[in-house]
C-alpha cells in the first residue's frame, strides 16, 4: 500500500496489480449531495486534497488528452464508474473495444442489469428514447468495424440519435439529472462536417454532459477544435508524440505552458476543472489509480447474456 498521512492512495492486489486505495475508492463509491465526480488528488506537505468536478460542472463538459500509457483511459473509466454509482445513465462509444470490456468488469453490481452492449454484429433490439429516459448504460463498441469511414459514419449517426433524443427529453441545466455522452479517441471518429460545436454550445441546456477523450489533439478538425474551446473541464496527461499536440492543448487551457505537458509523469495531469461552483486556476495533480475489477470476464459476459 501507499499511504500519505493516513490517506491510502494505492493498494496492491494479491496478483501484484496496483489499484486505487481505500481512500479514493470511498469517494468513487460514495454518493454525495453535490454529485461530485472525483478525479484525483494532490499532496500539499503532509495533507492530501481530493480534486473533483462538481455536478453543475459535469454539464459544462470535459475533454481529456494524453498519449497512450499515461492514465487517460483509467481516468475516463473512473468517471464512467462514478456516473453509474450516482445512478445516471450514459452512452459510451469505445472504438478499441478493450476499455468497454474492462468497464463492464468494474461497474457496480446494482447497475449491471442496465447495461446495453452494442456491437457491429449485435442483434440487440432496444428503444433509444426509453433507454435514455430509464438511465440505461449504453455501450457502443465499434472495434469490429475495420473501415475508418464506416466507423465514422456509425459513430456520428449514434451521436446524432442520442442528441436528438436528449433534445426531446425533459432534462435541463436546472436539473442535475444529466445523461452523459462519452466519445473515446474522438479525433479519429468525428469529421469537420459533424456539428460537435453546436452540440457542445447548447447541450448543457438539455442536461447532456459531453466527455471527449483523445490522444492526438493536433488531428482534430477545425470545427471540433472550436467546440473544445467551450469546454470547461480540460485535462492533459503527457503528450510526447507530435510536438504540435501540446501546443494545441495549451491553446485550450489558459495559462498552461505547452513545454510542461511532455514532462508530466505517468498518472500526472494538468488542466482546469469546474470545482466548487467555478472554474479552477491551472492545477497539476495525480489521477486516482485503476478501480478494482468486481468480476472476471466470464462473470461479466454472463451478465450480458
Amino acid at each position: 500500500r501507499i499511504i500519505y498521512n493516513g490517506y491510502e492512495a494505492y493498494t496492491e492486489s494479491d496478483s501484484g496489480d496496483w489499484y486505487m486505495g481505500q481512500s479514493p475508492r470511498s469517494n468513487i463509491e460514495g454518493q454525495n449531495e453535490d454529485m461530485r465526480t472525483y478525479i484525483g488528488h494532490r499532496k500539499d506537505g503532509n495533507e492530501v486534497e481530493d480534486l473533483y468536478i462538481d455536478g453543475k460542472g459535469m454539464i459544462r463538459h470535459t475533454a481529456l488528452f494524453g498519449s497512450s500509457g499515461y492514465g487517460r483511459s483509467c481516468l475516463l473509466r473512473n468517471i464512467l464508474i462514478q456516473t453509474a454509482y450516482n445512478g445516471y445513465g450514459f452512452s459510451y462509444i469505445d472504438p478499441k473495444g478493450d476499455d468497454s470490456k474492462l468497464l463492464i468488469q468494474q461497474l457496480p453490481e446494482n447497475r449491471m442489469d442496465d447495461v446495453i452492449l452494442l456491437q457491429p454484429d449485435s442483434e440487440e433490439q432496444f428503444n433509444l428514447t426509453d433507454a435514455i429516459e430509464a438511465d440505461k448504460i449504453i455501450i457502443l463498441d465499434t472495434s469490429g468495424i475495420n473501415a475508418k469511414l464506416t466507423r465514422q459514419l456509425v459513430t456520428e449517426r449514434f451521436v446524432s440519435e442520442v442528441w436528438t433524443t436528449i433534445k426531446t427529453s425533459d432534462r435541463s441545466a436546472d436539473n442535475e439529472d444529466y445523461h452523459l455522452l462519452c466519445i473515446d479517441d474522438f479525433e479519429k471518429v468525428l469529421t469537420d462536417e459533424f456539428g460537435l460545436n453546436e452540440i457542445i454550445s447548447i447541450a448543457r441546456s438539455y442536461g447532456l454532459s459531453v466527455v471527449l477523450s483523445g490522444q492526438h489533439p493536433s488531428q482534430l478538425p477545425e470545427n471540433v477544435q472550436t467546440g473544445i474551446k467551450q469546454v470547461q473541464n480540460i485535462l492533459s496527461f503527457n503528450l510526447s508524440g507530435n510536438p504540435r499536440d501540446p501546443q494545441v492543448v495549451s491553446g485550450f487551457i489558459d495559462e498552461i505552458n505547452s513545454w510542461d505537458i511532455p514532462e508530466l509523469d505517468k498518472f500526472e495531469v494538468t488542466g482546469r476543472i469546474y470545482m466548487d461552483g467555478d472554474r479552477s486556476e491551472p492545477v497539476v495533480f495525480d489521477v486516482y489509480g485503476e478501480y478494482p475489477m468486481l468480476r472476471n470476464t466470464k462473470e461479466a459476459n454472463q451478465h450480458l447474456d
